[in-house]
């Protein structure tokens, strides 16, 4: 299936939601589905071991359920409850990701 996806036409920020649970991006996509999204709605997803999965387009718009879709970059880090929990690799790759785009990074979704 070939998805067209809104643009957003700002980026602000990077905002940072949770996944406690370990899963797999297969897993996380089925999830969504069920609630009734058409994809994932994360533009990254960043595993334990700080590897990075491409979620939806970059300038796509993220999970329209999620506060500020219109003006940011969402990323999903999986198997950590909190930012206090995050892995090495995850802190390391959040690093790399605050410079690659050069935008702030916000922990949460308020």
């Amino acid at each position: 299936m070939n998805l067209k996806y809104k643009e957003r036409e700002e980026t602000n920020m990077v905002r940072v939601l949770f996944e406690p649970k370990v899963k797999t991006v297969r897993e996380i996509y089925v999830e969504q589905r069920r609630e009734g999204l058409f994809n994932i709605g994360y533009h990254l997803i960043v595993m334990p071991n700080g590897e990075v999965k491409e979620g939806i387009p970059f300038l796509a718009y993220g999970d329209y359920r999620l506060a500020h879709v219109k003006d940011s970059v969402y990323v999903l880090l999986v198997g950590c409850a909190c930012e206090k929990d995050m892995s090495d690799a995850q802190r390391k790759t959040m690093r790399d990701i605050k410079n690659k785009y050069a935008l702030d990074v916000h922990y949460g979704d308020d």
